[in-house]
């Protein structure tokens, strides 16, 4: 698929995402990943962010994005999965040169609480 260099004024993220999937995420990803990023990218983040210009995305487009998905239900951890699917979606056109800047970095999805999972020695049913 591709693009050539030349194209990245005007270049909208529906496109990006189209390649990142198919050059980048199905040949260095396993099957079961990129059937979530694929799902990530057409349910999420390409009806809210596919309209706008690559060069023209800015931390307060993406903030309001994640913000969204947060009032709308969305856990803090779907969150963050969204937000590290479009990062890596932004790192592959810097690394293509498409992008000076990953806008995605100066955005900090909701803080995820994480349970801590205790390590404790279960004794035998008998034993104190």
């Amino acid at each position: 698929m591709g693009w050539h260099h030349s194209l990245a004024r005007g270049l909208m993220f529906r496109r990006l995402g189209s390649v990142w999937l198919v050059d980048y995420v199905t040949p260095n990803c396993r099957q079961s990943t990129r059937e979530r990023y694929e799902g990530i990218v057409r349910r999420h983040i390409t009806p809210a962010l596919g309209h706008i210009e690559l060069t023209k995305l800015t931390p307060r487009d993406v903030q309001a994005f994640e913000s969204k998905l947060s009032t709308q239900g969305m856990k803090p951890a779907g969150v963050e999965v969204v937000h590290n699917t479009l990062s890596g979606a932004l790192k592959y056109a810097l690394k293509m040169e498409v992008l000076w800047r990953n806008v995605v970095q100066s955005v900090t999805p909701p803080k995820v609480v994480r349970k801590e999972v205790s390590h404790q020695r279960q004794l035998p049913f008998g034993e104190s």
